[in-house]
């Protein structure tokens, strides 16, 4: 059977503590153990439902007992021949503890609500803002209360919320010129700082951008309750420097480093200037374009193995024997092949004709050739002492006669007349005179010519001068 128990609260809170004792008596008996906290005024009893008359050990006769103290109550229950027979044991409880703190909170408004928590525990609380949850979530200054109890026990804490407003501070600056903003670049705000949020909707501390333009970032701090705007202009001088001088690299011949781009100026490692540079050695190798404050550098390291042959065509003369020693450029660690199946440095012509090396080194090959041919070294000249320049297809023109296969150079035959006036000259040894004189036809006598000329692999030069006696 079920009882309802109604307790009357003052300043209290109130306890229960039921227990059963069961007794043998002829009707239904059901015991009742209950507690009520010393502050209380007192508890009722309430008898079951159900049935026509209630009496009390008290004397009462009522559905229900107030009781002000401890001690053992029953009521008697009749209804058409049933009985009912029930106990309350009833103690009544000291006050127990009492506690009240005091807090003061302090914050920045930009961490949004704070929580107000008392000690946990309590079967019940209560705010003063009417709130009953354990917790309570405030967002403005203000004194808040809250009581608490768990029976006889009571808390009854105060919160003192100071909640202050952030200082905004908002700076230009950081302007930042680019000098070609060809992928992104990154922008950064200042460290420390709890939260950002960037004009572009990012809210991390660093942004990429791909264009030119005025950005700025919020940026704010809890712990010093400050919120920081800055601005940054990117401007974006579309100057492109970049260039590169190629990997790294084994060179066997001389090159020609060059820096591809139009505009600026260069300076290279050695100081020296413009946009190309001879390498002949190795070495590291470096060069600085830069325009309008913008500058761009590359650097490239170089082995270099010389293998540049330089082998020159030799001439000798037909009338000796031919003994000519050939010698190639083989650096230490180089191999060296020749036409003639040897594989040396050098080797000894003994015939002319045309011979080549090749000359290989790791990665590097060079092929040179050269010519070994022979020449007249003294041939003869004859210069006739007289012609008849009359159109008959006999001795019309006049000129020296050099030996077959004679080399002649600088060449220079001149004729003069009686009084010593140059009335021919040429510098071809295949063209000679036809006795005129501006197209006039000469008048027959004695004329002088002059023949100068080198011939031959040694390059001999020779003086002859004499007479020609025209005839008609």
């Amino acid at each position: 059977m079920k009882h309802i128990l109604f307790l009357l609260l003052a300043a209290c809170c109130f306890c229960w503590e039921p227990s059963v004792y069961a007794k043998g008596l002829d009707t239904t008996y059901s015991s009742h153990d209950t507690s009520f906290c010393s502050t209380v005024h007192g508890i009722i009893l309430t008898a079951p439902a159900g049935y026509t008359s209630y009496f009390w050990n008290t004397d009462s006769k009522a559905f229900s007992l107030p009781v002000n103290d401890s001690g053992v109550f029953w009521v008697y229950a009749t209804d058409s021949g049933k009985t009912l027979i029930d106990t309350f044991i009833v103690h009544m409880l000291t006050w127990g503890s009492k506690s009240h703190k005091s807090y003061n909170i302090k914050g920045c408004a930009m961490s949004g609500s704070f929580i107000l928590k008392p000690a946990a525990g309590y079967l019940s609380y209560l705010w003063n803002t009417g709130s009953s949850a354990d917790t309570l979530f405030v967002n403005s200054n203000g004194k808040f209360t809250v009581y608490a109890d768990s029976g006889c026990n009571v808390l009854y804490d105060t919160f003192i919320v100071n909640i202050t407003l952030p200082d905004s501070i908002h700076r230009v600056g950081y302007d930042t010129t680019v000098c070609y903003l060809k992928d992104s670049l990154s922008l950064n705000a200042p460290l420390g700082f709890n939260s950002y949020f960037w004009n572009t909707g990012i809210t991390t501390d660093t942004m990429s951008v791909t264009a030119a333009g005025t950005y700025w970032v919020y940026n704010t701090s809890n712990a010093n309750c400050t919120v920081l705007v800055d601005t940054i202009k990117v401007k974006d001088l579309n100057i492109n420097l970049s260039f590169s001088l190629g990997n790294d690299t084994m060179l066997c011949t001389p090159t020609t480093l060059q820096v591809p781009i139009n505009g600026g100026s260069y300076i290279w490692q050695d100081g020296t200037t413009g946009n190309t540079y001879n390498v002949t050695q190795a070495g590291i190798y470096y060069a600085t374009a830069s325009e309008n404050g913008c500058i761009w550098s590359d650097t490239i390291a170089i082995s270099y193995t010389d293998l540049k042959q330089n082998l020159r065509d030799t001439t000798l003369c037909i009338e000796l024997s031919v003994h000519i020693l050939l010698q190639a450029n083989v650096p230490i660690g180089a191999s060296a092949a020749w036409s003639t199946g040897i594989a040396s440095s050098a080797i000894l012509a003994t015939d002319t004709g045309t011979y080549w090396v090749m000359v290989t080194d790791s990665v590097c090959l060079i092929r040179d050739t050269v010519s070994v041919h022979g020449e007249i070294c003294n041939c003869w000249c004859r210069v006739p002492d007289a012609f008849s320049p009359n159109n008959d297809g006999k001795n019309d023109i006049y000129h020296p006669v050099f030996e077959p296969q004679c080399s002649i150079k600088e060449y220079l035959f001149c004729v003069y007349d009686r009084w010593g006036k140059r009335i021919f000259s040429t510098a071809d040894p295949t063209e000679g005179w036809d006795g005129k004189y501006l197209g006039v036809p000469q008048d027959v006598g004695v004329y002088m010519y002059y023949l100068e000329y080198v011939a031959g692999p040694k390059d001999t030069r020779h003086f002859l001068k004499g007479n020609i006696t025209l005839i008609k």
